[in-house]
């Protein structure tokens, strides 16, 4: 689904705004404190139910309002679709795809993928490994929903295998216990490398011809 429109009602600094988006790319500017990130912060609340710059989600309710609600709506092949999201603090949040209430926005099959890049991102290119492979995991999980499981697994099989490893080295058990973790641990991974590998797959390409455009030594076109 590409977002064609958005609406909001006091989310962060705006009381009410609609917006309607152009088919190509759109440009937001304005002075300092205009709202131009509350808006894109907006835009990504509405398709993901959660804000990319704080985990305190009453933040995001505009002083004295007593609830937030941000309607995007747009189309895909399959024709128009809506989704809502609305948040009062202390209470759960009421989501719904083209007017029916869901329970997750994971479930609508229409939902629009998103990403955000702003300076804070930096660390995805500067900071450690980890980073990127959970950032990695998180385009998994919007790709495949059902696949969020591989990666809970190989944590819990890491988790148990580095329990096991601390009882080995005090004496509490053998060595040649390992074996069954080391070998649940691997398939785990292999999985989880799998996910990670078709989801790249499906990327890599646009990528490429991207930084070729950019003139970025090594790229190749296809």
């Amino acid at each position: 689904m590409r977002v064609e429109r958005i609406a909001l009602r006091d989310f962060r600094t705006y009381e009410r705004a609609d917006i309607e988006l152009g088919p190509g790319l759109t440009i937001v500017h304005g002075a300092n404190g205009a709202g131009k990130t509350n808006l894109l912060e907006a835009l990504y609340f509405g398709a993901t139910a959660r804000s990319f710059r704080t985990a305190n989600e009453r933040e995001l309710v505009r002083f004295g309002a007593p609830a937030l609600r941000v309607e995007l709506s747009g189309a895909d092949a399959d024709g128009p679709h809506e989704l809502a999201v609305g948040f009062a603090p202390g209470e759960p949040k009421r989501m719904t795809s083209d007017g029916a209430p869901i329970e997750r926005l994971l479930d609508a099959p229409h939902r629009p993928l998103i990403a955000v890049f702003s300076p804070d991102r930096l660390e995805l290119v500067k900071g450690p490994a980890s980073l990127r492979r959970a950032h990695l995991d998180q385009f998994v999980a919007a790709l495949w929903p059902a696949r969020t499981a591989t990666r809970a697994s190989y944590r819990e099989a890491l988790a148990q295998r580095n329990a096991q490893i601390a009882r080995v080295r005090a004496g509490r058990a053998g060595a040649e216990s390992l074996a069954p973790w080391n070998r649940t641990l691997a398939r785990a991974g292999v999985a989880l490398a799998t996910d990670r590998r078709a989801a790249v797959a499906r990327i890599v390409e646009s990528l490429i011809d991207h930084a070729a455009e950019l003139g970025l030594s090594g790229a190749r076109s296809r």
